[in-house]
């Protein structure tokens, strides 16, 4: 991924939001709240208008940048597939659930039965997600944008302070200047400690579905409510299971309307070795032809490595 692909940058203000918790001291009692346990004791409804007071006062500042992506990014997502009676997958199998046939629970960016594309850069990002096991088999689908795509580069800040670096590619120029200037601004501080504060949420492994509640508030927050510069169609944000990684959570507007799946590049693999670190070999199983013009998806079968 080079510095080509972003070809504008905007800034993410309030939108109507209501303006409290925004005296220091205030933000550092909510965010010592959740990191101390209350997110375990409270509903999602009470978690989610804490981070909305801390979004209303600390993220409409003028604090982040946004990426609008219009060139050529692969996006991969992965599913696991296991082969029964010869079954492949159609569309529906590789994009984001519907709620109209599944239930649709927590996840680390989505609130329940409202469902996000879940999406990564790299192949090995996308399995080591989903823990791929030894001759397990996975769909892992590829897609390229059809059109602008602005995307929201959650923790980038705390991600700027400890490297100096951007999420994608070389440092970009104008993020750089703006981040640098917004050191200088009487409120840094509470701009630095709310995104490393998310960053870390969005860094921890869940071991329940409460363990998601800030990570999903604040997603559903910013993909529905939040920003006046246009719709933000997906957040980026740091891997769990692959240091340095990044994810994405797209909407399923965006995925439907901006998102082109790519045959030849789409495939059903299986695990044929796990070399722990995130590294994964695999064998091709079927190969995706051709998406025919009502929606079906054509699977050419591969001749077996060990045939």
């Amino acid at each position: 991924m080079t510095s080509e692909a972003v070809v504008e940058i905007h800034t993410i203000t309030v939108n109507g939001l209501p303006k409290f918790v925004s005296d220091f001291d205030g933000l550092r009692c909510a965010i010592e709240g959740l990191r101390g346990g209350m997110k375990y004791r409270y509903g999602s409804s009470e978690i989610r208008n804490w981070v909305l007071a801390m979004m209303a006062g600390w993220c409409g500042k003028e604090c982040y940048k946004t990426y609008r992506l219009s060139k050529f990014l692969p996006l991969v997502r992965a599913r696991r597939f296991p082969l029964i009676n010869g079954k492949l997958p159609c569309r529906h199998d590789l994009g984001s659930p519907k709620p109209d046939r599944t239930t649709i629970g927590y996840g680390r960016c989505n609130i329940p039965n409202k469902p996000v594309f879940y999406c990564s850069l790299y192949e090995d990002t996308a399995l080591a997600e989903l823990d791929a096991q030894l001759g397990e088999t996975f769909a892992v689908a590829t897609y390229e944008l059809r059109e602008s795509f602005l995307v929201f580069p959650l923790g980038e800040i705390d991600y700027f302070r400890r490297t100096g670096q951007t999420y994608i590619g070389p440092a970009q120029g104008d993020v750089v200047d703006h981040y640098r200037e917004m050191q200088a601004k009487e409120n840094w501080d509470g701009i630095r400690l709310l995104d490393a504060f998310l960053a870390e949420q969005f860094l921890e492994r869940a071991t329940s579905s409460a363990d998601y509640r800030v990570t999903s508030a604040f997603c559903d927050i910013l993909l529905d409510d939040f920003g006046d510069r246009g719709d933000v169609d997906a957040i980026m944000y740091p891997s769990v299971a692959f240091r340095a990684g990044l994810n994405f959570a797209v909407t399923t507007e965006a995925e439907r309307v901006k998102l082109r799946l790519l045959p030849k590049e789409t495939r059903i693999v299986q695990i044929t070795e796990v070399l722990g670190f995130g590294m994964y070999k695999t064998e091709d199983l079927f190969i995706l032809a051709r998406e025919t013009e009502q929606g079906g998806l054509e699977w050419d079968k591969c001749a077996r490595q060990d045939a």
